[in-house]
């Protein structure tokens, strides 16, 4: 049975590659196919009263009969979940970073407190010494961040880009 490619789209939520077929085309060729999956277009005031008369006639639960709309809601709520966990998960994982270059920059400071008594010795100021220090410890923040944003960058297009593609097989447009 010989088909015509007509077209390739991506589908994000399904690792498994699938094909459509035209309906009247599969059944022409595997007329024992069974029917186990239907969709309706309605008018959006009649699905409600639809459902129930399927349900009832049928004997079918909530989950053999569902309209799009609710899918798409109940969707769209899941996805939107993800994101605020995404999200919390990005502020929390600032905040460690944030405490961490805190800890660092101040174990660096305390390490230098022997090197600044030469200075006090001759004649500088606490005030002059404390803003030399707060001018040496801003600039090493500094070129932290300088640092860390590029490479930041890069580990997320390697995370987007790589990552993603191998472990779900798609990746953000």
């Amino acid at each position: 049975w010989s088909l015509e490619i007509v077209g390739i789209y991506a589908d994000y939520g399904n690792p498994k590659g699938q094909i459509a077929v035209n309906f009247a085309a599969l059944t022409r060729r595997f007329p024992q196919t069974p029917q186990t999956r239907l969709g309706l277009r309605v008018a959006p005031d009649r699905i409600a009263p639809l459902i129930t008369a399927m349900q009832e006639k049928f004997g079918l639960d909530d989950r053999s009969v569902a309209d799009q709309a609710t899918m798409k809601r109940e969707s769209k709520r899941i996805f939107n979940r993800t994101f605020s966990v995404t999200a919390a998960l990005n502020a929390f994982t600032l905040g460690v970073a944030g405490i961490a270059l805190l800890t660092s920059l101040l174990t660096l400071a305390n390490s230098r407190l022997p090197q600044l008594a030469p200075l006090w010795a001759i004649g500088l100021t606490r005030r002059r010494l404390a803003a030399l220090e707060l001018l040496k410890t801003m600039a090493v923040a500094l070129i932290t961040a300088l640092f860390a944003l590029p490479l930041g960058l890069l580990v997320a297009w390697c995370l987007l880009a790589i990552v993603n593609v191998k472990a779900f097989g798609w990746r953000l447009p």
